[in-house]
């Protein structure tokens, strides 16, 4: 019998019987072990071993993802599960275009290393129609059956000057019908300028992310939200229309994520229909727009036990990749996931463009155009060999990554980091994926054992024998 490469096999620090959890990264199946059920799995990988012949047990494994006749029944049926989840999302595939309208941030922040590296241009209305242009020509070549979602990114979507309004306004009076949803990240907008604007535009296609502050702290009289953004808010509440709000989490105000919840409990924001609130957690002196993907795990830990402690948290969502795909379906939906073959939408279906023109696939290459892959105003604007780089980056084409049982929760890692480290996006970047487990199946092992969406192989394996 040939137990999976991509089964992961994680000892908890319980005392009870069920202290083992065996997680399977391809299909997302997730049991916990007894000893004896342990013992057995242990049995089955060590070499020149009589293993595997318990037919009842091999009977749970199978059938749960865990467990093939040999290697290349592994590798054939992994074939088809693949193919058929790429089809399936290339079936359901809609691209991401992001637009960065100006190059400046008014934060400054005292750690910031990219200010200096950062021009103080603003996108154009000329430059606009030709992004515009881009997109649709794309669109038209593209074979996709959904329209695109727009973004606008960046320190101000909503610049609050006369060109940052006509951009906005042209866009959502000459372009609104080519995409599917319009979203704006922003730190807040002028209500009385843009009210009329934003009533008057299909409202059903808007959204708004608002990063509320960038030091994430209660203000002085211990609230959250200005009064302007208070008022923005509102207004959006009141027409439907959807608004996420977040929050970057530090090993400074990490410990105050319930306060904020129950501020937004009080506030009756957290539970209206348009609204969804969002911790970031980061590393504290990391920029919130050109920083790498990279992951504090040590924060993480101490956000599980909290989560643990305050289920009024089981109403926010986390930021992260990775993180996300492990909170989102195993800590919050308690169901499997999908395998990611990639790690983000870089590697897949997003253009960003700055406000000189250049096009990237990663938001985190625009502190430097060395990382474009062309320029509107170029012909072809697209340097192709530069954009399959990105593109064809997965699991599957990163050779490292290939015996990794944890590359299917990973997708490979950040491949802006991965080429900032290594040199290329075609290297991986691998994370502590295996800790990351094992603390969420260690918070959550009461919810787990309790939970009808999982079949535990002991408990089956008991009913089998009577």
């Amino acid at each position: 019998m040939y137990f999976s490469k991509n089964n992961i096999v994680v000892e908890l620090n319980k005392t009870d019987e069920w202290k083992y959890v065996l997680f399977n990264s391809l299909i997302g199946n997730v049991d916990f072990l007894n000893d004896e059920f342990y013992q057995y799995i242990q049995s089955i990988q060590e070499p020149g071993k009589n293993k595997g012949k318990d037919r009842a047990k091999n009977e749970q494994l199978t059938s749960r993802g865990y467990l093939y006749e040999n290697e290349e029944e592994e590798k054939e049926k992994t074939k088809l599960f693949i193919d058929h989840f790429k089809k399936s999302s290339n079936e359901n595939k809609r691209n991401f275009y992001i637009i960065n309208p100006q190059n400046s941030c008014q934060l400054g922040c005292s750690y910031c290393t990219y200010q200096n590296r950062l021009n103080a241009s603003q996108l154009s209305e000329k430059n606009l129609e030709k992004i515009m242009e881009f997109i649709l020509n794309s669109e038209k070549e593209a074979d996709v059956k959904h329209p695109p979602i727009l973004v606008f990114y960046g320190s101000e979507s909503l610049p609050n000057n006369d060109q940052g309004f006509r951009l906005i306004k042209k866009v959502l009076e000459e372009y609104i019908g080519n995409f599917s949803h319009i979203s704006f990240h922003t730190f807040g907008f002028n209500l009385d300028r843009y009210k009329d604007l934003i009533l008057n535009s299909d409202i059903k296609k808007l959204s708004f992310v608002f990063r509320l502050q960038e030091n994430e702290d209660f203000m002085e009289d211990n609230t959250v939200l200005s009064a302007s953004n208070e008022a923005c808010f509102d207004l959006l509440r009141m027409h439907g229309i959807h608004m996420v709000m977040t929050i970057k989490v530090t090993e400074d105000n990490v410990y105050k994520m319930p306060d904020f919840i129950n501020y937004f409990i009080e506030k009756g924001i957290l539970f209206s229909d348009n609204c969804q609130i969002q911790f970031k957690p980061t590393f504290r002196e990391n920029c919130s727009f050109f920083s790498p993907c990279s992951v504090n795990y040590n924060l993480y830990e101490t956000i599980f036990k909290i989560y643990e402690e305050y289920p009024q948290l089981e109403f926010a969502r986390f930021s992260g990749r990775g993180v996300l795909t492990i909170l989102q379906y195993l800590l919050k939906l308690r169901e499997r996931f999908s395998p990611r073959t990639f790690f983000c939408e870089a590697n897949w279906n997003s253009f960003i463009f700055d406000p000189l023109g250049n096009i990237y696939t990663c938001y985190h290459g625009l502190k430097d155009p060395i990382f474009a892959l062309g320029n509107i105003n170029q012909s072809p604007a697209i340097d192709e060999i530069k954009l399959n780089l990105w593109r064809e980056r997965s699991v599957e084409s990163i050779e490292a990554c290939s015996d990794c049982p944890a590359k299917y929760v990973c997708g490979g890692g950040c491949a802006f980091e991965a080429l900032t480290k290594k040199g290329s996006v075609l290297e991986s970047n691998c994370q502590p994926y295996r800790q990351l487990i094992k603390w969420v199946f260690e918070c959550l092992h009461e919810d787990f054992l309790e939970s009808e969406k999982f079949s535990l192989v002991p408990e089956a394996y008991a009913t089998t024998n009577g």
